[in-house]
């Protein structure tokens, strides 16, 4: 791998990374820690970006470490049983699929603002028929596309960002919280989500032996794995802190409208090619994952799977289901937690299998099982409730 190739792909993969993770749940956690208040929503935020970090270095490990083009309910059967799998399938469909529709939603809620003379529903509706002409496309052009777009998103946020400083006022994080457990459980799910991005780590793995270099080590990918996760959880808290402190309780459920009645209408336009730009480079790796584990792990032909990660979302939207917040905790808490769960098992089972012992990373990756389990079981009790 010549030096110029090298970087070419460790920044186009970091990218890649960073644009899968900046995605809708950016946009929600705003509001959601102007209601727990800023020293909860930052200690969570910590917290969460380290557990998330362990995922997505144990998923790599994992990807590295299996033969054969997989994801995540095929890594699970191989390693794990055909339990794991049957488990792994039920976390796939819906936590795909609730993905999705989540990115349809708030796309349509951008592109309203950006094209007036179509509505949000419409435009949701545009926006999967072409996001599933996208997810068909090759591999290759998935990262050079994606890493693209994630540059400019990056810069975008940062203008957003630097701009919404001078707007700041330090006793909008002051406000009295609402510790209600709710809500806490609420920014759980929500941060979980929005740093979430072990789907495109086997995109990128695989990106690395279509172009024939076959020599990647860990050591290589989990420089990428630190940089676009790092990346994508600094922007991240940046981005919902400013938004906090110029709207204070009044941020909004989309983060842009309570902002743009402080900075004024230019906010909302430029904010939503912002928020436009971070769900399509969410959208598209998520769908392609969800195309491959279809094909892969489900054998499903690629027109059958395309037309399943396209149509079934969008059927979920036509029933009614347009509110995104609530969902991405949901997905985040309990289907990230599930798949974050077995992707620590399957990584702790190849290192004893083939004597590798790093009892430290079994430990840590014990506790954060446990984390996940504890999420998983109190989110479905507020659900229930």
């Amino acid at each position: 791998m010549t030096i110029t190739k090298n970087r070419l792909f460790f920044w186009g993969s970091v990218f890649s990374l960073f644009g899968t993770i900046v995605g809708a749940g950016i946009f929600g956690l705003p509001y959601i820690f102007s209601k727990i208040g800023w020293q909860a929503s930052l200690a969570l935020f910590i917290f969460l970006t380290a557990i998330i970090l362990l995922v997505h270095f144990n998923y790599a490990f994992v990807v590295l470490r299996t033969e054969g083009k997989h994801r995540l309910a095929g890594y699970a059967q191989i390693h794990l049983g055909n339990w794991a799998k049957v488990v792994e399938v039920f976390s796939t469909i819906i936590g795909y699929t609730g993905g999705l529709l989540v990115y349809g939603i708030l796309a349509g809620i951008f592109l309203s603002k950006l094209i007036p003379w179509l509505n949000s529903f419409q435009l949701t509706v545009l926006f999967f028929l072409v996001g599933g002409i996208l997810i068909y496309l090759k591999q290759s052009i998935f990262l050079k596309v994606e890493s693209i777009l994630s540059i400019i998103l990056a810069g975008l946020l940062l203008v957003i960002i630097f701009y919404g400083l001078n707007y700041v006022k330090l006793e909008n994080f002051f406000i009295p919280a609402q510790l209600d457990l709710k809500y806490v459980f609420l920014a759980y799910g929500a941060v979980l989500f929005s740093l979430s991005g072990a789907v495109a780590i086997p995109e990128i793995v695989g990106s690395f032996f279509q172009a024939n270099l076959n020599n990647v080590s860990f050591k290589y990918v989990s420089k990428i794995v630190l940089t676009g996760t790092l990346l994508a959880a600094l922007l991240t808290l940046l981005f919902s802190f400013v938004i906090v402190g110029i709207s204070g309780g009044g941020a909004s459920l989309d983060s842009l409208s309570g902002a743009g009645n402080i900075l004024g209408k230019w906010i909302i336009i430029f904010g939503s090619l912002v928020g436009f730009l971070a769900v399509a480079t969410s959208h598209v790796p998520f769908g392609l994952n969800a195309r491959h584990v279809l094909a892969y792990d489900f054998g499903f032909s690629k027109t059958m799977a395309i037309l399943i990660v396209t149509f079934l979302p969008l059927g979920l939207f036509l029933l009614g289901l347009r509110s995104f917040i609530p969902i991405i905790g949901t997905l985040g808490a309990v289907f990230g937690g599930i798949d974050s769960i077995l992707i620590l098992a399957i990584a702790a089972k190849i290192r004893r299998e083939t004597q590798i012992k790093f009892s430290f990373i079994n430990w840590v990756s014990c506790f954060a099982i446990l984390v996940f389990l504890i999420g998983i079981v109190l989110e479905i009790y507020f659900l229930s409730n």
